[in-house]
């Protein structure tokens, strides 16, 4: 940041003025998230527990057992013999908040519909790094997880 390059020519006030304007900040996006939320729940893209978001379809959420990154669900519509899936939702948590136990309930948006919002990557330098992807949530843009394509 450039405040680390400038810390030596900041004075006193100064970094009290920018450690005060951060907590506002932080306090403001906490405020956003928490109205974005709220909608998300009363528009019935977001809910607490997977059982009680609805499906346009109106069959159920599942969730992928498979799936160990983050958690995934999907809605099946069954078509004679063969079935495939209608709609995605997925629970805004990370693995590690997920590892936590339920205590990540409180800074979460709960299952969300869609998919999470996606961004690529690229880390490489001349020696290693790594690319992939990041997979965030729509709604308050938590990071969920990576998944990384290359590490070098």
């Amino acid at each position: 940041m450039i405040e680390d390059a400038l810390d030596s020519v900041l004075t006193d006030e100064d970094k009290s003025n920018l450690a005060r304007l951060r907590l506002e900040v932080a306090l403001t996006d906490d405020a956003r998230i928490k109205i974005l939320r709220g909608a998300a729940i009363r528009a019935g893209l977001a809910a607490e527990n997977l059982k009680d978001l609805k499906s346009k379809s109106g069959a159920p959420f599942v969730e992928d057992e498979v799936w160990n990154e983050y958690k995934l669900a999907f809605t099946f519509m069954d078509r004679r013999e063969d079935s495939f899936i209608t709609e995605f939702a997925y629970l805004c948590a990370s693995k590690y908040e997920l590892s936590q136990g339920e205590d990540f309930k409180k800074n979460s948006c709960g299952w969300v519909k869609g998919e999470p919002k996606e961004k690529k990557y690229n880390n490489l330098g001349p020696m290693s790094g790594s690319a992939g992807r990041r997979l965030y949530c729509r709604i308050c843009h938590k990071e969920l997880c990576k998944l990384e394509r290359v590490v070098s």
